[in-house]
């Protein structure tokens, strides 16, 4: 539009250069150069002024029919004014039209102008004069300025932030990722822009799942997911992230930040486990056996099942703790510990209650026999030899058993009288299990020996 002006201005001044004086076109003249907002002037060959708009004369704090004969040294700073002039030549020069543009401070207020010069010439072609339009162009600049800004505060926030940030395409492939997602993921500047999405995922069936989820909502908060570094690694991901729409709405992609929460979920898998199991030897403990005892009771309660608990104590174990040293004590409860578990089944619970005292569950026994021949298999494999401080030792234990629902009905009972019939093996001489009967089917008598 404003070279189109422009170039219309330049014709008709062309066409009566100066002599006529646009008399023949003065009226339209006149109205188009008083009614655009833009600043219009003429200069002569000398830089000199021959006239201007309302516009361009209010700036400049004159009256339009002033401008004649008036230089740029007599509006603007020294400097500036030689700029003007050094570029009225090169237009002069040239004859070409030239865009600039300067920053000026008028009235105590910063501007910026936007001017566009082109040359005039007369009927037989020669470079007269100077045609100049210029507007002002401060708030453009300002919103620029804040724009600039604004991406740099992006830019660094973006750079500066400790959790991956990224940007990617609908298709996946990655547009900008932080330095703190390359050191995540172990890969180099260059090489993520090459990158799709779905090879960060250790599930490959996790990303359409992830999309799905930011599409329907827009946005995900602390999206729990596991991805994979450079060299392989798997790693337990947060990703918080929304799309990049388009302003018809169309999706463009997606934007987020993504934060490595392994280290925290190993710290809840391990404050999980100390609640759940014992400390040293990594077996079960009293709450955990509880609560799997409960549910074996529903379980066998619902469907007719037997299920034994057993209460097993090590023999004379204080004397070797004392002995060999708290150390090779503990070397000795660990190693009982894995022989157990070893011994029984997958679903059978081992439970170290505290000291030498240990807890098994063993859910679903056809019967007293069978659960007969598991705690003489026990006694058996706890007797075999263990080298602690450089000496074999050996140890036995006194076991006590109770089945359900002959020998207890529910869990208190059952360890309780589990608890009586090790006290009982330990009368008997030790290195031996006793059942606590209360004379149901296939019982022996209460509390008889069976080594």
């Amino acid at each position: 539009m404003i070279n189109a002006i422009a170039e219309y201005l330049r014709r008709v001044i062309e066409h009566r250069w100066p002599e006529a004086a646009l008399r023949e076109s003065e009226e339209k003249y006149r109205i188009l150069v008083e009614h655009i907002p833009q600043r219009i002037f003429v200069k002569d060959r000398n830089s000199t002024y021959v006239s201007c708009n309302d516009n361009y004369a209010r700036d400049l704090g004159i009256r339009a029919e002033e401008i004649a004969g008036k230089t740029d040294f007599d509006f603007f700073p020294e400097e500036l004014a030689w700029e003007y002039v050094a570029n009225d030549r090169s237009v002069m020069e040239s004859g070409q039209t030239e865009e600039m543009e300067d920053r000026y401070i008028h009235n105590g207020v910063e501007r910026w102008v936007e001017t566009l010069k082109t040359p005039v010439k007369d009927e037989t072609g020669n470079r007269v004069g100077i045609l100049g339009i210029f507007w002002d162009i401060t708030d453009r600049k300002c919103a620029e300025e804040a724009l600039r800004e604004s991406e740099q505060k992006y830019r660094t926030l973006f750079e500066q932030s400790r959790d991956a940030v990224y940007i990617t395409a609908r298709d996946g492939r990655f547009i900008d990722a932080n330095r703190s997602f390359l050191d995540l993921f172990g890969y180099a500047g260059e090489e993520v822009l090459g990158l799709n999405a779905r090879q960060l995922y250790a599930d490959h069936t996790a990303r359409p799942r992830f999309r799905e989820a930011v599409e329907a909502k827009g946005g995900v908060v602390d999206y729990e997911v596991k991805l994979r570094k450079k060299d392989g690694t798997e790693m337990d991901c947060l990703i918080t992230a929304t799309v990049r729409a388009g302003r018809d709405g169309s999706l463009l992609g997606y934007q987020g930040i993504i934060r490595d929460i392994s280290e925290q979920k190993r710290a809840q898998e391990t404050i999980k486990r100390l609640a759940h199991h014992d400390a040293l030897t990594g077996l079960a403990n009293r709450t955990l056996f509880n609560d799997r005892l409960s549910v074996a009771l529903a379980h066998a309660h619902r469907n007719q099942h037997e299920l034994a608990v057993m209460l097993l104590d090590l023999d004379q174990f204080k004397q070797i703790n004392d002995a060999l040293g708290h150390p090779a004590g503990d070397r000795l409860l660990k190693a009982v510990g894995e022989r157990l578990t070893t011994r029984l089944r997958g679903e059978d619970t081992v439970c170290r209650m505290g000291g030498d005292e240990f807890l098994l569950l063993l859910p679903e026994m056809a019967s007293a026999k069978d659960a007969g021949r598991v705690a003489e298999g026990i006694l058996k494999v706890i007797r075999q030899p263990i080298a602690l401080n450089g000496r074999e030792v050996r140890s036995t234990a006194s076991l006590g058993l109770a089945l359900y629902p002959y020998d207890g009905e529910d869990a208190d009972a059952l360890v309780k009288n589990a608890d009586i019939a090790m006290y009982r093996a330990k009368e008997k001489g030790r290195d031996n299990y006793q059942r606590y009967s209360n004379g149901g089917p296939e019982a022996v008598p209460a509390l008889e020996a069976n080594v």
